[in-house]
């Protein structure tokens, strides 16, 4: 509407606070599918495969980080190699946050 109205993809950015390039997908999701094309899709994000990670797992990452307590890029690099999939320091922060209870105990005994 704002762009019916005369307002230029920068001005409309700047109200939005959004970067140009979103306000171009904006007008081309409008042209094919319509007012739908706006709406907020489900599924949108990178997912965070470690609060997936089942009981025997968490031991398992108990177990390195008691190994290498020190180093959170080894840490990291173990937990890769373990799982498959990269583990960045901050995956790993959040997991031992809400983990506290049973994680916490590997990095005080460590």
């Amino acid at each position: 509407m704002l762009s019916y109205e005369g307002y230029s993809v920068s001005e409309i950015a700047k109200l939005y606070k959004v970067r140009t390039r979103t306000i171009y997908t904006w007008f081309n999701r409008w042209e094919e599918m319509g007012l739908v094309g706006l709406m907020i899709l489900k599924g949108r994000g990178v997912k965070a495969k470690l609060d997936e990670l089942s009981s025997v797992q968490i031991e398992q990452v108990k177990a390195v980080i008691q190994s290498d307590p020190r180093s959170l890029r080894n840490i990291c690099r173990d937990l890769s190699e373990l799982l498959g999939y990269k583990v960045t320091k901050n995956m790993l922060r959040r997991l031992v946050k809400k983990n506290s209870s049973t994680l916490g105990d590997a990095l005080e005994n460590a």
